[in-house]
């Protein structure tokens, strides 16, 4: 069962009208789900043009247990030079759209998505797992700051 949902969002360092088409597909066990909530919103609006473009050719391409091409591979495939593939990457990871997790680069769990019920809950596990000392370090550092538009930088 496949359900999209069309949203139009403005950049806010060009003025331009940006579409957004957010897909919610189920087949089985598998599912990919695009999530688009408040948070979500404002990481969105906060990407440049190249990166929301780039953004959707990953959510096309996002492989089971949400790993995606390596930059290299996505710009060979749509012709692209690999520094503005990398560049829209770099974005992506800045925003936590994506991480690169030994090597690999993902979609973060919380915002898209591919694989079981049960890898999606293994997955968030993980990230909490990955994520504890960080924030615990920062912490006791005094260095982790609350960034109003979705957690801490």
């Amino acid at each position: 069962m496949d359900r999209t949902v069309e949203r139009h969002l403005i950049d806010i360092e060009t003025g331009q009208v940006v579409d957004l088409r957010l897909t919610v597909h189920q087949t089985g066990g598998a599912f990919v789900k695009l999530w688009l909530g408040k948070g979500w919103q404002e990481r969105l609006l906060g990407l440049r043009g190249s990166s929301v473009k780039i953004l959707h050719i990953l959510e096309s391409m996002v492989q089971y247990g949400n790993a995606v091409p390596t930059p290299s591979g996505v710009a060979r495939q749509i012709g692209l030079t690999r520094q503005a593939v990398s560049r829209a990457y770099q974005e992506l990871l800045n925003a936590d759209i994506l991480r690169k997790v030994e090597h690999q680069y993902m979609f973060n769990p919380l915002f898209c998505w591919r694989g079981t019920a049960k890898g999606y809950e293994l997955a968030l596990r993980d990230s909490v797992r990955r994520a504890l000392p960080v924030a615990r370090r920062q912490l006791a550092e005094g260095r982790a700051v609350y960034n109003a538009k979705g957690g801490q930088r």
